[in-house]
């Protein structure tokens, strides 16, 4: 995963939001920027209206499994530098097989998830990694809510505790969109949207984990009035409404998912 700083980008509107931001972070010396990967499925491209009614996606939105499991781990004490990663890949128990959708979306091979361990077996592994960092304090953010309910769902299904306790999760999806007063952005599109290049592999929790951190660290460090040209997901400004070529006006999956 690279990432190159561009000129642009958008700016702060909502200061005492990034102010509380700050506030809330300070509380901890780790953060942890956690990215899932999971069984998925989607519509065949072409199909009618009556052909995709009667189309059945081999995996539902309620058996979604984790098949990687991607962390960054920043400390907040050295200005937000990642310091260490955990990444592992998990064999989904309800859908086994990896729809041809998903492979591509992801990359990820069956082959990765049939040596995986199951849920619980890594969520030990991650125990044992994150037990260190516990005496010092820690929150946990992801790039909107999915992760966190994706492994409370998984948790209460492998019969364990909830290893990342939600109450210590902060939506940075939400946190962007308050205080850039912008509409909710995908990962990639915020992270172009304040002046930097993605270039590599989206939709791997490893690298989008990694990726997560970029934007907080350049959000939590702005100092002042944050003027810069318009990025290319100028259409929040209500009087110049653009749809970019990736369709994100619209919320429709493309680059800014």
């Amino acid at each position: 995963m690279q990432l190159l700083i561009k000129r642009g980008g958008c700016h702060v509107k909502r200061w005492g939001q990034l102010d509380a931001l700050r506030q809330q972070l300070g509380e901890s010396r780790w953060l942890l920027c956690v990215d899932l990967e999971a069984t998925c499925d989607d519509y065949p491209a072409g199909l009618d209206e009556a052909a995709r009614n009667a189309h059945v996606l081999e995996v539902q939105r309620h058996d979604m499994e984790p098949i990687e499991i991607g962390i960054a781990l920043l400390d907040v004490q050295l200005e937000y530098r990642i310091v260490d990663h955990f990444g592992q890949f998990v064999r989904p128990l309800l859908r086994p097989k990896l729809t041809e959708f998903c492979t591509g979306l992801t990359g990820i091979s069956q082959s990765d998830v049939d040596t995986a361990e199951r849920f619980a077996v890594v969520q030990d592994q991650l125990d044992d990694w994150l037990a260190p960092r516990d005496t010092e304090g820690w929150r946990w953010c992801s790039w909107g809510d999915y992760d966190r309910k994706q492994l409370k769902e998984d948790a209460i299904r492998a019969g364990v505790d909830v290893l990342l306790d939600p109450a210590r999760h902060i939506n940075l999806k939400k946190c962007f969109w308050k205080i850039f007063a912008c509409r909710a952005l995908g990962l990639k599109c915020a992270v172009e949207s304040i002046g930097l290049s993605w270039e590599g592999k989206h939709h791997r929790a490893i690298d989008d984990g990694a990726v997560t951190a970029v934007p907080w660290k350049r959000i939590v460090s702005i100092k002042g009035c944050f003027h810069a040209e318009r990025c290319r997901c100028e259409w929040w400004f209500p009087r110049k409404r653009v749809v970019t070529a990736n369709g994100c006006f619209h919320g429709n999956k493309g680059s800014c998912e």
